[in-house]
C-alpha cells in the first residue's frame, strides 16, 4: 500500500484483499482443482499447496503480495500430474509390452532372435508350406492359416484400443491381460487346426522327417 494512506483505510483494504484472495482460492477449488481429478497422494500434495497459500495470505502485509501468492499456488498445483496424466503415462509400457508379446526381435551380432505370438503362428505357416507341392491340403490350408494372422493382429489392435480407452489403471491391466489371452487363443486355435488337418502328422518341425 502507498505511504500516506490512512492506517485505518490501509488495514481495511488489506483485510478486504485477504478475504478476496481466500475467496479466489476457494473458487479455484470448486471449479478447477477437483479431488476427483487426482490420485490420493497427488491430491494431498495439491491441498498442501492450498493450505500453504492460505497461510501466506493470512500472513501477508501488503496487498500486492496476494496476487503473487495465488499465482505461485497455481503454478505449483499445475505441476502436479492429474489422474488422467498419470494413467496416460502408465499405459504406455502396457502397450509396449503387448506389442512385444505380439512380436519381438532382438538383433544379435550374427543372428536375429524372434519371439511372440506372431512368430509362433508364422511357424505353423512354414510347416504347412513345407508340405509336398502336390499335397491336396496345401493351398486351401495355407489360406485358412492366413486368416489366423489377421485375427491375431485384430486381437492385438483391439487390445491397444481397450488399454487406451481404460479409465483406471486396473482397467488398463485387465485390457492388456485379455488381449494377451485373446492372442494366445488364436495361436492355440491355429495349432489345433494344423493338427486336425494332418500337418503335424506330416511334419512337426522338429522330431519328424520333412516330407
Amino acid at each position: 500500500l502507498q505511504e500516506g494512506v490512512d492506517p485505518g483505510v490501509r488495514g481495511q483494504l488489506m483485510q478486504e484483499g485477504k478475504e478476496q484472495a481466500l475467496d479466489d482460492i476457494e473458487t479455484l477449488f470448486e471449479t478447477t482443482y477437483l479431488e476427483s481429478n487426482y490420485e490420493e497422494a497427488d491430491w494431498n500434495t495439491v491441498t498442501g499447496y492450498r493450505e500453504a497459500a492460505e497461510t501466506a495470505v493470512e500472513s501477508a502485509t501488503e496487498v500486492d503480495q496476494l496476487s503473487t501468492i495465488i499465482s505461485q499456488m497455481k503454478t505449483n498445483i499445475d505441476a502436479v500430474p492429474t489422474a488422467a496424466e498419470r494413467l496416460a503415462a502408465y499405459i504406455q509400457p502396457l502397450i509396449a509390452d503387448l506389442e512385444k508379446k505380439y512380436y519381438h526381435e532382438v538383433q544379435n551380432p550374427y543372428s536375429v532372435q524372434k519371439s511372440g505370438y506372431k512368430y509362433d503362428l508364422d511357424q505353423y505357416l512354414i510347416q504347412a508350406d513345407r508340405l509336398g507341392v502336390m499335397h491336396e491340403l496345401k493351398v486351401g490350408f495355407l489360406a485358412e492359416l492366413e486368416v489366423y494372422k489377421t485375427t491375431l493382429l485384430d486381437a492385438k489392435e483391439n487390445g491397444i484400443t481397450a488399454i487406451e480407452n481404460a479409465k483406471t489403471k486396473a482397467e488398463a491391466n485387465t485390457a492388456k491381460e485379455e488381449a494377451i489371452a485373446a492372442m494366445a487363443k488364436v495361436v492355440e486355435d491355429a495349432k489345433a487346426h494344423t493338427v486336425n488337418n494332418g500337418v503335424a502328422d506330416k511334419w512337426d518341425g522338429t522330431t519328424k522327417a520333412q516330407p
